[in-house]
C-alpha cells in the first residue's frame, strides 16, 4: 500500500510538472503569435527590402536593407565639420569630413548611440523575430483605461560581459501596434530605464512609422522594476525627456 502511494504521488508530481511545462510552452507560443501579428501590422515584407531616409533633430539617417544585406549610416553636420558613422553588413566605421577615424571612446559612443541604438529602436518589432531573442507572455495590464497584451523581451547572453537588455512591449490587441515600450537598453543616451509612448502612427510606401514621447522615472523611483514602470505612467509620475520624432521621411522599395 505504501509503495502504491509513493508511486501514485510520483505520478501526480510528474503530471503536474508536465502540465506546468505545457503552460509555459503555451505562454511562449502565445508571445510569439502576438509578436508575429505585430510585425505583420508594421509591414515587415516591405521593411526588409527598402531604402529609408529620415531626420531626427540634426541627425540624418539612411537605412538600406535587401535580403540579408543591411547598410546604415548617420550624419551630423556642425558648421564646417561633418561627422558620419556607418554600419556596412557587420562592419562599423566613423568619419570626420569623410576621413575615417580611429574608434576612440567618443567615436564608439557616436556609433553605439546615434547609429546602432537608434536604428535598433527604429527596427522594433521586426528585429525581435530572431533566434537569440527570448519572448515571454506576461499578464495583460491596463494603461490609461485600456487593456494591453504584454510581451517580455530578453536576449541570449554568451558571456557575463554581454549586456542584460530587456524590453517590455505593450501591444494594442486591436491594432497590434506597440503603443507603449519600457526598455533597459545599453545603447541609449541615458544609463537608466526608459518608458516610451508611441504616437503619430503613419504608413509611407507600405511601411509604418511612429514617433515617441520619451519618459523616465524620477530619481526616487529609478529602482522601480521595469515591468511595473507603466504604473508610474498611469499615475502621471514620470519625467518627460526629449521626444523622438522622425521627419523628412523618404522610402524606396528595393526590387
Amino acid at each position: 500500500m505504501r509503495k502504491y502511494f509513493f508511486s501514485l504521488l510520483i505520478g501526480v508530481s510528474l503530471l503536474s510538472c508536465n502540465q506546468n511545462n505545457k503552460g509555459v510552452k503555451s505562454q511562449d507560443t502565445r508571445a510569439k503569435e502576438i509578436l508575429l501579428n505585430s510585425i505583420k501590422a508594421y509591414n515587415s515584407d516591405s521593411f526588409y527590402n527598402s531604402t529609408i531616409q529620415f531626420n531626427t533633430k540634426d541627425l540624418e539617417y539612411k537605412l538600406y536593407r535587401k535580403s540579408n544585406i543591411a547598410d546604415f549610416e548617420v550624419v551630423r553636420k556642425l558648421d564646417t565639420v561633418t561627422y558620419k558613422a556607418t554600419y556596412n553588413n557587420g562592419t562599423r566605421a566613423y568619419f570626420v569630413n569623410n576621413i575615417e577615424q580611429e574608434q576612440t571612446s567618443a567615436a564608439m559612443k557616436f556609433i553605439d548611440i546615434k547609429l546602432e541604438g537608434l536604428c535598433y529602436l527604429f527596427s522594433i518589432p521586426h528585429e525581435f523575430n530572431q533566434n537569440h531573442v527570448q519572448l515571454k507572455k506576461l499578464e495583460d495590464v491596463i494603461i490609461k483605461n485600456k487593456n494591453y497584451n504584454v510581451i517580455h523581451v530578453s536576449f541570449t547572453r554568451i558571456s557575463e560581459e554581454d549586456p542584460d537588455d530587456v524590453f517590455i512591449l505593450y501591444i494594442n490587441p486591436d491594432t497590434f501596434y506597440i503603443d507603449y515600450l519600457a526598455e533597459k537598453y545599453h545603447f541609449t543616451a541615458v544609463n537608466r530605464p526608459l518608458f516610451k509612448v508611441a504616437h503619430n502612427f503613419r504608413t509611407i510606401e507600405g511601411i509604418t512609422f511612429v514617433d515617441y514621447y520619451v519618459l523616465d522615472p524620477k530619481k526616487e523611483d529609478r529602482d522601480t522594476d521595469l515591468e511595473v514602470i507603466y504604473k508610474l505612467y498611469n499615475a502621471n509620475n514620470l519625467n518627460e525627456l526629449q521626444s523622438l520624432i522622425f521627419e523628412n521621411i523618404q522610402v524606396e522599395i528595393n526590387n
